[in-house]
């Protein structure tokens, strides 16, 4: 097996996203090698990661090590020997994690004296009514009405039943802030988990014998759809600014950000047609549809879904991503805006898994510690200098 696709395989491990298939040729791959000792060593290096980032204290953190990797040089020195990779995935972060752990390496992020804590985002939300009246939804605070409720942390409608007396439905718009996220439940039973600097319109309830229709008005959102025939045989829309994605009852991802020149669709399960226009392609699972802004096509390609929707697991996972691209979705989750000194900066490619409930400081260690010296952070001020 090459080198890229056993690192592959090590992440998809790690994270547990790895599939059935995925599990035997990895299996298959330490048994041929006869390195069953070397696989054992991931998996402790990757306890002691976890081990680590929960908790930063130099002193803490060192016993920790310790005690959970007694052979912790044995590790290292093996680990030094994988150079196949350059900067990142699992083995690097790991190797990087120890070296300065037993090395007390300290970097400008990570100097205790006066450090900045950017905290990871968190549930909220604004929830506008039709009448135009907002309502701030956030843990700790509850919504209620006889149409919908909020726990500060999930909106729940509840269905009227049939409205085939309606002419039209009532919308509602949630949106989430820089720095946020929250999960929506449709009167018809679809899921929607929301990411940062996005907006959704949807209707209070779905009419009888009418397309369920929402749209995302920008930014990202995850959609478990009802199927429909739990809904008298209702197909189910998506409308984003450039594009119309027809559901018959499915999971996919939308991307589809201000800044972004291009609708990113991905689908993780069921099948969706995507249009622009007169042009009309099916998706089927782990492909991804791109409508570029300035273009009438619809291009498909393969695509890993579980990569694409890793978010909403609670997951940052990169492979070979820019810098540039990473700390572009560190800036929405961890409300922060980012400079870069140098061009040159932004394309150092990483791959790796971190966690979106750790704080900004913590994975802004790790990218230094594995890019050698590279790469180095400055935070002020809510500002992130990439130098």
């Amino acid at each position: 097996m090459d080198s890229k696709k056993l690192e592959k395989l090590i992440i998809r491990y790690l994270s547990k996203i790895i599939s059935k298939k995925e599990w035997g040729e990895l299996n298959s791959w330490f048994e041929e090698s006869g390195d069953s000792d070397l696989f054992r060593d991931y998996l402790k290096v990757n306890y002691a990661i976890d081990c680590i980032m929960s908790e930063f204290d130099k002193e803490k953190k060192k016993k920790i090590v310790l005690e959970k990797i007694k052979k912790d040089k044995a590790i290292a020195r093996r680990l030094k020997h994988l150079n196949y990779l350059k900067y990142a995935a699992v083995i690097t972060i790991a190797f990087g994690i120890l070296y300065a752990v037993f090395t007390n390496n300290t970097s400008e992020i990570s100097n205790d004296q006066a450090i900045e804590i950017v905290e990871s985002g968190a549930n909220k939300a604004i929830l506008t009514l039709e009448n135009g009246n907002q309502v701030a939804l956030e843990k700790g605070k509850n919504y209620n009405t006889d149409r919908v409720s909020s726990n500060g942390e999930m909106l729940v409608y509840n269905s009227q039943g049939n409205k085939d007396v309606l002419e039209k439905s009532t919308f509602n718009y949630l949106t989430i802030p820089r720095g946020g996220q929250f999960f929506l439940k449709l009167s018809d039973g679809t899921k929607v988990w929301v990411n940062s600097n996005s907006r959704l319109k949807y209707p209070t309830d779905f009419l009888k014998g009418r397309t369920r229709q929402v749209e995302l008005v920008y930014g990202e959102a995850y959609f478990e759809v009802s199927p429909s025939s739990e809904n008298d045989g209702a197909s189910f829309e998506v409308l984003t600014r450039e594009q119309k994605i027809n559901v018959l009852g499915t999971e996919f991802n939308i991307r589809a950000y201000k800044i972004d020149n291009e609708v990113v669709t991905t689908l993780a399960g069921g099948m969706v047609v995507v249009e622009k226009g007169d042009i009309k392609k099916s998706l089927r699972p782990n492909q991804q549809a791109l409508v570029n802004d300035n273009s009438d096509h619809i291009d498909i390609k393969e695509a890993d879904a579980s990569l694409m929707t890793a978010w909403v697991r609670g997951l940052f996972i990169f492979e070979e991503e820019s810098l540039d691209e990473i700390l572009e979705d560190f800036s929405r989750w961890y409300d922060v805006e980012v400079f870069f000194r140098t061009q040159e900066l932004k394309e150092i490619p990483f791959t790796g898994v971190l966690e979106r409930t750790k704080s900004l400081n913590d994975l802004l260690k790790v990218i230094e510690i594995i890019s050698n010296g590279d790469v180095k952070f400055e935070l002020k001020n809510n500002v992130l200098i990439v130098k």
